[in-house]
Order: C-alpha cells, then structure tokens, then sequence
C-alpha cells in the first residue's frame, strides 16, 4: 500500500506563539480592514471590473464637469491607491490562507 500521509508536520509551541505575534503585527498594519456579511459581494472587483475603474478614473480625469457632486475625488484616489498597493501582497496572503486550509483539511481527515 502507497503512502498517502500527505502531511507530516508538527509546530511547537513557540512556533505558534511567533505565528500569533506575526498575525497581531499584520493586523496592526492593517486596521482599516473590513470584514463584510456573507453574501455581500456587490463591490467585488475582478479584471474587467479594475479596467473598468481605471477607465473611469480617466475619464473623471479629463472631464472633471461630469463627475457627480456626491463622489469625492480625494476618497477615490485615496481607495484606488489602496487598492493598488494591497495589490503588492494580496495574492501571497490568499496563496497562504488556501495552503493552510488544504492542509488543515488533509490533517483534520487523517486524524
């Protein structure tokens, strides 16, 4: 019979303390993150959306008469710029959160 143990790891104690401290550290950096209700997803952005908005924020740019009094063009360039440096580490934190979750699955399933 094949050895099918996918994971065989073990984490001391330290290694969660540092793991904990590490994530505290991230969320400091980051306190402005929302945390939105399941099935809220009528703001999600994909490639099109993004090109979308770039295109708009182009526009907005070069016919400033057209821009609704409601919107402020300070917030806009502010949460696009956002946007852009999450950008920078988005992918890696997703990339983690789904290999931890692989692994607690195969783990949880073994045990």
């Amino acid at each position: 019979m094949p050895n099918d143990n996918q994971v065989s790891a073990s984490l001391t104690d330290q290694n969660i303390t540092d793991i904990l401290t590490h994530l505290a550290v991230l969320e400091t950096l980051l306190p402005f993150l929302l945390s939105r209700a399941s099935g809220d997803n009528n703001v999600l952005l994909g490639e099109k959306t993004v090109a979308f908005d770039d295109k708009c924020a182009s526009y907005m740019t070069s016919h400033p008469e057209f821009i609704p009094a409601y919107v402020s063009i300070p917030e806009m360039q502010k949460d696009r710029a956002l946007r852009v440096q999450m950008d920078k580490f988005r992918s890696r934190l997703e990339l983690l959160s789904a290999k931890l979750t692989d692994t607690y699955d195969v783990a949880a399933m073994k045990s």
